[in-house]
């Protein structure tokens, strides 16, 4: 592992790799890929980039990550939905306070409690997705500068082996598996969109809404 990387939890307790940032912020240098993709081009692929009007710039302050969110008394948790039963897990992550009593906190910092649905105002899933040399990766992680993030390989033209040569890009415990330290100056698109979970612990598609579309120009 390139020593200036390391393992660590993401937003949802995974393990994910983060490069750190030892400069300024800068703007990285660009490569074209060439490669494979799952279900038509990039652009046709980002369905939420293409149906969404754009914004200006990348907003640092619109910049959510993905995953299963919980809204407990008009505040927004990690939360785990368990399909087939009407129970949400809620997570407060480490250093936060949890919300009420109940909560049982485990050796790495992370409180959870079980609620039934019902008692949440909100369960929802967020897809954030970037484009980056061609390929879509889903945002798990954003750091605390807002500005940079963690990312993981979803789809592409770019076979894991090149883009594993960028020294951005950091492979996972799995062969397939690529994770990449980037910034918004870095990015080609952004999409952001909800999707409701009503209960049973599955997804409405019906109500899936576009909340934040961007993509450069050229792109």
């Amino acid at each position: 592992m390139n020593p200036t990387a390391e393992r660590e939890k993401d937003d949802l307790g995974n393990r994910v790799c983060v490069r750190r940032n030892r400069g300024v912020r800068s703007r990285a240098r660009r490569c074209s890929c060439q490669g494979t993709d799952r279900g038509g081009t990039v652009g046709n692929a980002m369905t939420d980039v293409n149906n969404s009007v754009y914004a200006n710039t990348p907003s640092p302050e619109v910049f959510t990550p993905g995953g299963i969110f919980a809204v407990l008394r008009g505040k927004e948790y990690l939360a785990m939905a368990i399909v087939g039963t009407n129970n949400v897990v809620v997570q407060v992550k480490p250093g936060q306070t949890p919300p009420e009593s109940g909560f049982e906190t485990d050796s790495y910092g992370w409180s959870r409690k079980r609620y039934r649905d019902t008692e949440l105002d909100r369960v929802f899933r967020r897809d954030t997705e970037i484009v980056w040399r061609n390929c879509i990766w889903r945002v798990p992680k954003i750091l605390p500068d807002q500005f940079s993030f963690v990312c993981r390989l979803s789809r592409g033209y770019t076979p894991i082996s090149e883009l594993a040569e960028d020294p951005r890009t950091e492979r996972g415990d799995e062969p397939s598996e690529l994770w990449a330290h980037l910034t918004l100056d870095d990015i080609d698109a952004l999409a952001i969109s909800e999707t409701e979970i009503p209960n049973n612990g599955h997804e409405d598609e019906s109500t899936k809404r576009h909340i934040y579309a961007w993509k450069r120009p050229s792109f």
